[in-house]
C-alpha cells in the first residue's frame, strides 16, 4: 500500500514485507524512522529494525499472494 510522504504510524501486529521480498513480518513497534519487525523462521522468532521506506504493508491475504512492492513511504 503506497502511503506517500506523510508519516503513518504502524500499529503493532500490522503485516509488512520488505519491498525486495522475503517473509511476511509483524510490526512490533514503530519508532519513527525505523520499524521493529518480527517473523518466524521455522519455530525460531527473529526480529530486526528496518527503515520505513524499505517496507510495504500487506492489507490482506490477497495482497500477500500478489505482493505488489508498493512502499510505506516515498
Amino acid at each position: 500500500m503506497l502511503l506517500g510522504k506523510e508519516k503513518i504510524m504502524l500499529r503493532p501486529g500490522t503485516v509488512v514485507r520488505l519491498k525486495s521480498g522475503g517473509p511476511d513480518m509483524s510490526v512490533k513497534e514503530d519508532l519513527g524512522s525505523v520499524i521493529l519487525c518480527q517473523w518466524f523462521v521455522g519455530c525460531k522468532l527473529e526480529s530486526a529494525f528496518f527503515p520505513m521506506e524499505s517496507l510495504c504493508m500487506l492489507e490482506n491475504k490477497a495482497d500477500a499472494a500478489r505482493f505488489s512492492g508498493e512502499t510505506l513511504a516515498a
